[in-house]
């Protein structure tokens, strides 16, 4: 009668042990469910956010190509103005492809030139939003991607963008150094008076442009910009390439 007792008494216990256990498995178990369910929506959340950011840089990437490509344009309009005589007067919304064969033709044209020359004083930078991407890396959830391929490129990518840094930081201080040059043939007043179509008052002092045009070291100018913005587009090509393909590795991580 004891020993039944007993008995009854270490089955009950074994199976309020047994229970316990099989509760905690099943609280881990849905603990881990939804952890995992929660690494998933951050992980959607950010490559939501990166997909937006990156597809700004694009666009970004976009514009600053419109503008290298005018500004390469115009040095090699003044690079022909120089010496030849062949009608190619400036014509803005033909920048993409005016000078790509005919540009040692061009027509000493004033306002042409002064239009051109202040284009090639140019000095725009990309400089891309990278906050969500920064946070993502700070946080750790850029490894909540499954892609390590996705991953590593997410990692490189500002180095990328110093690369290109570098480059348009050799053309900023090419511009500074020729600008005192550039200013004692042509006074800053006079071009203002010119590119705002009179609405500055024009300058007391004459603009001796043919004589910048025919100086040696401003074709010198012309050539180390020219040298500088391919170098560029090279850098922004390289860019514009990894964003598309980040872009398309994020998306696989939402399908």
């Amino acid at each position: 009668m004891e020993q039944n007792k007993v008995r009854t008494y270490l089955l009950y216990a074994f199976g309020e042990i047994l229970l316990v256990m099989i509760g905690i498995l099943l609280a881990l178990q849905v603990n881990n469910w939804n952890e995992e369910r929660n690494k998933e929506a951050r992980a959607s959340q950010l490559a939501t956010s990166l997909i937006s950011e990156f597809n700004d840089n694009l666009n970004q990437l976009d514009n600053l190509f419109d503008i290298h490509n005018a500004t390469q344009n115009a040095s090699m309009y003044l690079l022909g103005v120089r010496e030849r005589n062949e009608n190619i007067s400036f014509d803005e919304s033909k920048l993409d492809n005016r000078w790509s064969k005919n540009y040692l033709n061009a027509e000493y044209v004033e306002k042409a030139v002064i239009d051109t020359l202040w284009r090639t004083g140019s000095m725009w930078t990309y400089d891309p939003v990278n906050g969500a991407l920064r946070s993502g890396i700070s946080s750790g959830d850029i490894n909540l991607f499954k892609n390590d391929s996705l991953k590593a490129k997410l990692f490189a990518w500002e180095d990328l963008v110093k690369d290109l840094d570098e480059e348009e930081t050799r053309l900023i201080n090419q511009e500074i150094e020729i600008t005192p040059f550039k200013d004692r043939f042509i006074p800053m007043m006079y071009m203002i008076h010119i590119i705002s179509n009179g609405q500055v008052p024009p300058s007391n002092f004459q603009p001796e442009i043919i004589e910048l045009l025919n100086h040696p070291d401003f074709e010198n100018y012309l050539m180390g910009k020219l040298s500088e913005i391919l170098n560029i587009k090279a850098e922004m090509r390289v860019l514009e390439d990894e964003a598309k393909q980040i872009i398309n590795l994020l998306q696989e991580e939402l399908d």
